[in-house]
């Protein structure tokens, strides 16, 4: 029985087939670090989590009340909610990511304030390296394995994204999401 090659994989075979990769990309095989999804993931996900865990600083109100104070008022019916709430012209959907994240504390006891403040950036911790396997993912297939690896090294060694990424805003949700689209 025949199987349907996955995307990435007609696109290489495509591209090996064509001739546009150079005689050294056809012989240079990945890295053992790059050869596996898995690997990679677990890879940017160590550091993402660092990531969350080093960052300790606030710099933007949205990051609470965009999705953490709308989280906690949904969970624990107390707090405040800001205008856009009250008239309901935001989108409940980012904030009950983290709501189910709460309840899942709540559930197990393990709402205290430490987990409480933490959990949040590493659940975000957790979409943003997604985000990155699917920017080298997306690099890989568009440019081939050397610039893929860059892009990925580029965007790990960011201090913006380092800075930006792990946050709970609704915009570090959105890169994700258009990532992973791509």
């Amino acid at each position: 029985m025949r199987q349907r090659q996955n995307a990435a994989n007609a696109v290489i075979n495509d591209r090996i087939k064509n001739s546009s990769l150079s005689e050294e990309e056809k012989r240079t095989p990945k890295s053992h670090l790059f050869s596996s999804s898995r690997r990679l993931f677990g890879l940017c996900l160590a550091m993402r989590m660092a990531n969350s865990l080093l960052v300790q600083t606030y710099f933007n109100p949205d990051e609470h009340w965009q999705a953490l104070e709308v989280a906690h008022n949904i969970t624990f019916g107390y707090g405040d909610s800001t205008w856009e709430w009250k008239k309901g012209i935001r989108s409940y959907s980012h904030p009950m990511v983290f709501a189910l994240l709460y309840k899942v504390l709540a559930f197990f006891h393990l709402d205290t304030p430490w987990f409480m403040m933490k959990a949040p950036r590493l659940l975000q911790s957790i979409f943003s390296t997604v985000g990155d396997l699917y920017l080298y993912k997306l690099s890989d297939v568009l440019f081939g394995d050397c610039v893929g690896q860059w892009a990925l090294f580029s965007q790990l060694a960011n201090w913006f994204m380092f800075f930006c990424f792990t946050r709970t805003l609704s915009n570090s949700l959105e890169t994700v999401l258009t990532l992973v689209s791509l």
